[in-house]
Order: structure tokens, then sequence, then C-alpha cells
């Protein structure tokens, strides 16, 4: 066996070589990983503002389609009830499109069918109201 200082020299650099190459792959593997992790996460976090832009247009046209009911009850102009109905039927497309996003959230698709329930009674509520100044 051959023990020369060269010899030990040389077997220190190629282990420390090795072990250089290999936390330098183990590294490599770990960035991979964490980057696709982030890609994930950053998916996500798209969609849950996607969801969040959709609930906020659709609480602004409900606000709107009351607005116009109100303001067909002050005017009486029949006109005002086209706009309302094309509000409520924006409203009820947008709901929709909330349900095919929360396909994946029992719990998200539960509370959408709740609200969905609760801007029917809106709608309807504003149909009522409207109805004895719209036979005038």
């Amino acid at each position: 066996m051959n023990s020369s200082p060269n010899h030990k020299i040389l077997t220190t650099f190629s282990v420390a070589f090795i072990v250089s190459v290999v936390s330098l792959a183990i590294l490599a593997v770990a960035s991979f990983m964490s980057l696709d992790q982030y890609k994930q996460d950053t998916k996500w976090v798209k969609h849950a503002y996607g969801n969040i832009e959709k609930v906020n247009a659709l609480l602004a046209l409900a606000e709107r389609a009351t607005s116009i009911n109100r303001a067909f009850l002050i005017s009486g102009d029949i006109k005002l009830l086209t706009k309302r109905d094309q509000a409520l039927t924006t409203v009820s497309e947008t709901v929709d499109q909330l349900k095919v996003l929360a396909e994946d959230n029992p719990d998200q698709l539960r509370r959408i069918n709740e609200l969905d329930a609760l801007l029917d009674e809106k709608a309807a509520e504003l149909a009522t109201l409207a109805h004895p100044r719209s036979t005038l």
C-alpha cells in the first residue's frame, strides 16, 4: 500500500471533490423541488385572487341591480328594468363561473351555493318591489 504524502493529498482531494459533487447534486434537486413547489403555490395564489375578483365583481353587480331598481322606483323609467335584468343575468353567469372555479373545494362550493340562493331571493325581492310601479 502506498502511503506517500502525495497519495494522501490526492485521496483527500478526490474525496472532497466527490463530496462537493454530491452536495451540489443534492442542492440542485432541492432547488428544483423548491421551484416546483413555488410554481404550484403561485398557481393557487392566482386562482384565489381570480376567485376574489369574481366575488367582488359579483357583489358590485348585485349592488348595481339594486341601485337600478331603486332608480326605477323613483323615476318610473321602464328602460331601467331591462338594465336591472341584464345586471341580474350577469350576476347569475358570474355565480356559475364561480361554481366552476370552486369545483375542487367542497366548502367553497357550498358557500357559493348559499350565496346563489341569497342572490335569487334578492332578485325576487327586487322584482316584487318593482312590480306595482311597472304596471302603472
